[in-house]
């Protein structure tokens, strides 16, 4: 595993001001993300569509988090559905929480968002207002973002 993108890097890609409205972002987790077809997210590297349509196979993160902390980890599409026409914008494909370890076990962590039935139980959807962003979100819960990764599919 490397290291977190910089913010030098974030702003040559362009996150910066595109997900992250500022410089004021401290990343200190690198996270290791890869597709069952064996394709690695990698600081904007470019995949094609095949083989990462599916939720990640593996997710591993440099460190884990402080006790009584846990990961939370979205997958935010930021141009949703193109960069041409990103109508969208800030579409959540998911969202993992409760992560206490470097590393998400297969088949314990429900990265689909929809779990084996295990009796009567709630789903909720929660709708925020005036939110222009996922970033504001993130803001208005008091969550530091510590982690990033990022690539770009080609369809």
């Amino acid at each position: 595993m490397g290291v977190p993108p910089t913010v030098e890097e974030l702003k040559r890609e362009k996150i910066i001001p595109h997900v992250f409205p500022d410089e004021n972002v401290n990343l200190t987790v690198d996270m290791f993300i890869s597709f069952k077809s064996g394709k690695e997210v990698n600081h904007g590297n470019i995949l094609d569509l095949a083989g990462t349509g599916s939720v990640p196979r593996n997710i591993k993160f440099s460190e884990a988090p402080p006790d009584d902390y846990c990961y939370i980890l979205f997958m935010i599409d930021p141009d949703f559905p193109s960069r041409r026409r990103p109508d969208g914008r800030d579409y959540v494909h998911w969202a993992v929480s409760g992560i206490k370890s470097k590393e998400l076990e297969e088949n314990k962590s429900n990265i689909s968002g929809v779990p084996l039935y295990r009796g009567e139980h709630y789903i909720t959807r929660v709708k925020f207002n005036n939110c222009q962003s996922a970033y504001n979100v993130i803001q208005m819960n008091d969550m530091k973002i510590v982690g990033f990764n990022w690539c770009q599919i080609e369809a």
